[in-house]
């Protein structure tokens, strides 16, 4: 198993004469960064959904806030119907343009017929947590983007 790790790394190594792999430090970095910044409770800042796209697609370029009036199902029923209630709520986007992205991630948008950037929008859930609801289908092409790289 260690012996696939290191093989993975190698192939990313753009210099492997020289020491160091700066894709391996990237990463390492990146997880390192999530790990901090997302925690939540025991689960590990970058299993965390804004902590896989840190790890994946990298500090975003284009960070922005807002709020929005969105319908919530309360845990309850009247008449057998599901009660929905409006609440406010927080969403951050992270916004990157194409250039901003690894060219094995823009090659796999262009495969799928997307549009070479990403925009990824969070909910704000409170106390640190958050919840991916818009972009979600593209946190696996990163990863697949992250295999993909160096395997050519």
């Amino acid at each position: 198993m260690l012996a696939a790790i290191d093989r993975f790394w190698e192939r990313r190594d753009p210099d492997p004469s020289v020491p160091g792999n700066p894709a391996f430090r990237t990463f390492n970095e990146r997880v390192a960064a999530a790990d901090s910044l997302y925690a939540d409770g025991d689960r590990r800042g970058s299993l965390t959904p804004r902590g896989q796209a840190l790890v994946l697609l990298g500090p975003p370029p284009a960070l922005r806030y807002s709020q929005r009036e969105v319908q919530k199902l309360q845990p309850r029923r009247v008449a057998g119907e599901a009660v929905t209630a409006a609440h406010i709520a927080t969403l951050e986007s992270w916004i990157y343009g194409p250039d901003d992205l690894a060219p094995a991630l823009q090659a796999l948008l262009a495969e799928a017929g997307r549009e070479a950037s990403v925009a990824l929008l969070f909910e704000d859930l409170g106390d640190d947590r958050a919840r991916l609801i818009e972009g979600r289908e593209l946190l696996p092409l990163a990863a697949r983007a992250w295999v993909r790289q160096g395997s050519s």
